[in-house]
């Protein structure tokens, strides 16, 4: 969720919501965000943030964001209306009242199937080199299941050159799915990135095109996080997808950290979901060269590999 998406939750709920020197701002109070991947932590965590919060004594507003909460959860919330906000998927919980979202659909969205994402995988690591015929072994580096590895090679075009399945894949691609993150500093991109690093988090765009194969200044600090990240610890301002210097992805393609594994980099990348971000985050004119790059690195791994 990027700033400007928090922002219009917020004010549904009749909050006074604004950016501040890339801060946000809510009734004129000064706020610190807390985000749940899927659902809010266990009260214990809730109880410690607003704690920290209340130390403070600055009147700062604890926002905490999360898919969805349990019904004690908001319970929690609602009984502390001068500390806690709570924005969910479908609700705001904000001064004590409970707010449905205006964007909130009134019936279900049918479901599609899926993304093939142990397909893509097993093709990523079969570009790394890995051979065909060991099945146990390419599911351990796609990060998938054996029966996932016997249904992807089945849809695999093991006639295809390297290049070409570089290139379908790069074109068919996805994306990785989950909670998107945008965040703002003024420190030298490469000191963003290295503060995102010292989280744990999987390196990719141009950071990790820097690694495999170098050729462009680096624009933007892009990484992969099992979990949300507060950078704003770290003195960073959460953005919006229009104005940001680092973008954190909690992914729902679970197979990232595997096929990373497998390219011999384990807090890189791989060289296509590298070029994936690159393409999607370049705006100097050279991000096609930085794939091209990437591409050759593929095909000269592919080419050396076993009989992949």
């Amino acid at each position: 969720m990027d700033a400007s998406a928090l922002l219009r939750r917020l004010r549904s709920a009749g909050a006074h919501a604004e950016l501040r020197d890339g801060v946000i701002a809510v009734d004129g109070r000064p706020t610190r965000l807390l985000f749940g991947r899927k659902r809010l932590p266990e009260l214990v965590l809730l109880e410690r943030a607003a704690a920290e919060v209340a130390a403070l004594q600055d009147n700062t507003l604890l926002i905490v964001v999360a898919p969805r909460a349990s019904a004690a959860a908001r319970e929690w919330v609602l009984g502390r209306p001068d500390l806690v906000t709570l924005v969910l998927d479908a609700l705001v919980l904000h001064q004590g009242q409970v707010f449905p979202l205006e964007e909130t659909p009134l019936a279900p969205v049918p479901k599609r199937g899926p993304r093939p994402y142990a397909r893509y995988a097993v093709s990523r690591a079969l570009l790394s080199g890995a051979s065909k015929t060991d099945q146990n072994h390419l599911a351990e580096l796609a990060g998938v299941t054996q029966g996932s590895v016997s249904t992807a090679l089945r849809a695999t075009d093991a006639s295809a050159a390297p290049a070409e399945r570089f290139d379908m894949l790069l074109r068919t691609y996805p994306g990785p799915g989950g909670q998107t993150f945008y965040w703002w500093s003024d420190r030298p991109i490469r000191e963003q990135a290295d503060v995102l690093r010292s989280h744990g988090t999987l390196t990719s765009g141009d950071f990790a095109a820097d690694v495999l194969a170098p050729w462009r200044l680096s624009e933007r600090a892009v990484s992969y996080a099992r979990a949300p990240i507060d950078l704003s610890r770290d003195g960073f301002v959460l953005a919006t997808e229009s104005d940001y210097t680092a973008m954190v992805i909690v992914p729902q393609d679970p197979t990232l950290w595997a096929t990373a594994e497998a390219w011999g980099e384990p807090d890189i990348a791989d060289p296509l979901i590298t070029a994936f971000d690159v393409q999607r985050t370049a705006t100097t004119g050279d991000g096609d060269e930085a794939v091209e790059k990437l591409r050759e690195l593929v095909v000269r791994r592919a080419q050396g590999g076993a009989d992949g």
